[in-house]
């Protein structure tokens, strides 16, 4: 399994994570068949990412982080060429998908609110 880790409040991410694509050996790259990917939800705090990810066939994940948690997906690789003769044409790998709690300081607005002072013009005491 692999794992991407970012930190809370991240901006939506691009991660490259398949290199060395291949159809299989042998042969099999002059059959025109081609790798796609595709991701299935496993387990995990789905709520950690603001939508599901995406994985392009060229190998890249994108997603965009919305809390602290981690997910984990089936990556699942086809190449199309079927099962035929005992082939195979997938392969599922587990990617986990963390984002890391950023411990952030805290915050807070000060408010002054000194009574109303009223003043006559003339007279600098103020007024009751």
């Amino acid at each position: 399994s692999a794992a991407v880790v970012v930190a809370e409040g991240s901006p939506p991410q691009t991660v490259r994570v398949a290199a060395d694509i291949s159809t299989g050996g042998g042969n099999e790259s002059d059959w025109e068949e081609r790798v796609t990917f595709s991701l299935t939800y496993l387990s995990g705090d789905a709520s950690a990412l603001a939508a599901p990810p995406n994985m392009t066939d060229e190998g890249d994940l994108t997603f965009v982080p919305a809390a602290y948690g981690a997910v984990n997906y089936t990556v699942t690789a086809n190449d199309g060429g079927g099962t035929v003769c005992a082939g195979n044409d997938t392969l599922n790998r587990t990617l986990t998908i963390e984002v890391v709690n950023v411990n952030a300081p805290p915050s807070f607005v000060l408010v002054l609110d000194p009574p109303s002072l009223v003043y006559t013009q003339g007279d600098c005491s103020p007024a009751s």
